[in-house]
């Protein structure tokens, strides 16, 4: 069964400590996904399945109209 929604996940924190705190929260509704290197290309190729972010509080991957534009799935973002 495929997951409805897919969560990118951007804050600088432990990746375990994300899905810590995300999974009891979403349990099966959805996918969470942090991209394996905090650097722009990272952050693009992600965005391309994702429908919603958890937006970075560090500013470092920013989301701006070229970043927007990488992601047609895209419904919600939470910015701190």
């Amino acid at each position: 069964m495929t997951k409805p929604w897919r969560i990118l996940a951007l804050p600088p924190l432990d990746p375990e400590l994300i899905r810590g705190i995300l999974d009891p929260i979403v349990g099966d509704a959805a996918e969470i996904v942090i991209p394996a290197e905090r650097e722009r290309g990272a952050l693009l190729d992600a965005l391309t399945d994702a429908e919603i972010v958890l937006a970075d509080f560090s500013g470092r991957l920013g989301l701006d109209a070229e970043a927007v534009a990488a992601a047609p799935r895209l419904a919600f973002v939470q910015m701190p």
